[in-house]
């Protein structure tokens, strides 16, 4: 099984792959049953463009993640 680490760390690749030079914060949460990754940035690519650069990651593992663009 895939850890939260593990599933951030692929996401985080993803991220950089997709969109190069633009600073995106991937950052994990986990507990006892579940965890959590959140992606956040200030402008560069739309919600809807990370969204779906990270949607393979949502609960493939157990894991969900999270994406938040923050106001520029």
């Amino acid at each position: 099984m895939t850890t939260t680490a593990q599933t951030a760390a692929q996401v985080r690749s993803a991220l950089r792959a997709a969109f190069p030079g633009v600073a995106l914060s991937v950052r994990t949460h986990t507990s006892t049953t579940s965890g959590a990754v959140y992606v956040s940035w200030t402008g560069g690519p739309s919600a809807a463009a990370v969204r779906a650069v990270v949607a393979p990651f949502d609960s493939r593992t157990g894991d969900s993640v999270f994406t938040s663009r923050r106001a520029a």
